[in-house]
């Protein structure tokens, strides 16, 4: 009786810890496949946030009658629960689990790829990813100057280990549209920027929120690293500019995750085959 206790008692705890092992990695694995979170990269081109009682140099990026801009929670004179919080993460409201980081204040800091319509001397900008590694889904967050419409920027990934890349157009929304279009990951307020005489002024409430929209991308590529992505402006010309603010994506998971699931097996197997000898 005493030696069938034991044996029960073994083949249980085999079986726990198996499972145990199994349920981690399958729950890891889908809680990875659920979430894009923040890419560390480098190649930012432009302060594109106002954040100073006068207006930075380079934050007039979104020139459509004013020229207007984004502003900062914190610069002087904002209204209340409006603008960029420079620095911080959010949660996307477009699917929920996207997960984007803005970058650090710091007046004169490039903190978006700000582009201009071709034929200036900023059509295309390059994030490089301080990690490289590959991805199973990409996420930009930006918006377009064009008034009320679509812009397509030709999003090009770069691989690694010698890799094709991988080119594609991606729409992107009008910043006071975020009514029309559906993949809006952030409403900032319903006033903007505009540059004055001396600094800038808030003009507002519109009618629409200003609005940052998410833009998913899914690389062809899910073996090699990606190193890097260049954003080339569309040709719409005129008024037309353009800004990403942030990168995200899912990493493919580790080789530690799979790891996991077939110790758990292997506890599985391991249990049987004691139980066996001790019957």
């Amino acid at each position: 009786m005493k030696h069938k206790i034991m044996k029960n008692r073994t083949l249980k705890v085999a079986r726990s810890l198996g499972w145990v092992a199994v349920s981690l990695a399958v729950l890891g694995t889908t809680a990875a496949q659920a979430q894009m979170t923040p890419i560390s990269a480098f190649g930012w081109n432009a302060d594109g946030v106002i954040q100073s009682p006068t207006v930075d140099p380079q934050s007039t990026l979104l020139p459509y009658s004013g020229p207007w801009a984004y502003y900062s929670t914190t610069a002087p004179g904002a209204p209340a629960g409006t603008g960029i919080a420079l620095g911080t993460s959010f949660t996307s409201a477009y699917d929920g689990t996207t997960v984007f980081q803005f970058q650090p204040a710091g007046v004169g800091s490039p903190n978006v790829i700000g582009l201009q319509a071709q034929g200036s001397t900023t059509p295309s900008g390059s994030l490089f990813l301080a990690s490289p590694k590959a991805y199973t889904e990409l996420s930009l967050l930006g918006t377009t100057s064009v008034n009320g419409g679509l812009t397509y920027p030709t999003v090009t990934i770069n691989y690694g280990n010698g890799a094709p890349s991988q080119s594609l157009s991606i729409p992107l929304p009008n910043w006071n549209s975020a009514s029309t279009y559906g993949n809006v990951a952030l409403n900032l307020g319903y006033y903007v920027a505009q540059e004055a005489s001396a600094g800038y002024t808030f003009e507002g409430p519109f009618s629409n929120p200003f609005s940052l929209y998410q833009m998913n991308i899914t690389p062809s590529d899910t073996t090699d690293p990606i190193e890097s992505i260049t954003i080339e402006s569309s040709t719409y010309g005129g008024d037309n500019a353009e800004q990403f603010f942030a990168l995200s994506g899912q990493a493919v998971p580790e080789p530690a995750t799979f790891a996991l699931a077939g110790l758990g097996a292997l506890a599985l197997v391991c249990g049987r085959r004691i139980a066996r000898r001790r019957s």
